[in-house]
């Protein structure tokens, strides 16, 4: 599994989403380009034995968007890979290989 996307709302069923809503506005008003998505919010798992120290970890991405229909917060697309830890004293969060 490297991906895994959600289509449908898992309450009501529907398959218009929030964030995708807004995005697509924006797209036809030419104010973002084709093919982007947008989500509501991300969350990143870091999968880790605290007993080895590598140079990469595998992680979780977690993408949540709402049913327009009736408002349900829901997965609609996960993913994992690796990330590479920043050193200290440098700024932004971990970057995904």
């Amino acid at each position: 599994m490297n991906q895994l996307d959600f289509t449908v709302c898992p309450n009501c069923g529907g398959e218009r989403r929030v964030a995708n809503e807004v995005m697509e506005e924006l797209k036809a008003s030419g104010k973002a380009r084709p093919g982007i998505n947008a989500f509501l919010f991300n969350h990143t798992t870091i999968i880790s034995d605290q007993s080895k120290r590598t140079l990469s970890m595998p992680v979780v991405q977690t993408f949540y968007d709402a049913c327009v229909d009736c408002g349900t917060v829901y997965v609609v697309h996960v993913e994992h890979g690796t990330a590479t830890p920043q050193m200290p004293g440098l700024s932004g969060p971990m970057s995904a290989n």
